[in-house]
């Protein structure tokens, strides 16, 4: 019976511990930003390279090959795609 009240205390203290435990970081921090900045312009190099037009399209937005297919897969996934489509940045700067 002593040990009740102790097994009480102890429910509460550690009740208050996990209420007070620090949340996880959501998936947007700076460090993700830059990897999917970087396996981005990756796919956007590889629908670069495989353009056919003969011109300087340094200048294109990388979310010109959004719904562009090579070997059978699209060159961006789509979230690349909504990346690009949200940043604008252009071949020429994934470069």
């Amino acid at each position: 019976m002593k040990l009740f009240p102790l097994l009480i205390i102890g429910l509460i203290l550690l009740s208050g511990c996990i209420s007070q435990a620090s949340t996880p970081q959501p998936f947007t921090t700076e460090s993700h930003k830059t990897d999917l900045k970087t396996e981005c312009c990756n796919q956007c190099r590889v629908g670069a390279s495989n353009d056919v037009r003969g011109m300087d399209i340094s200048g294109q937005p990388c979310s010109y090959y959004k719904d562009r297919i090579v070997n059978g897969k699209n060159i961006l996934t789509s979230e690349c795609a909504d990346y690009f489509e949200k940043t604008g940045l252009n071949i020429g700067e994934c470069r």
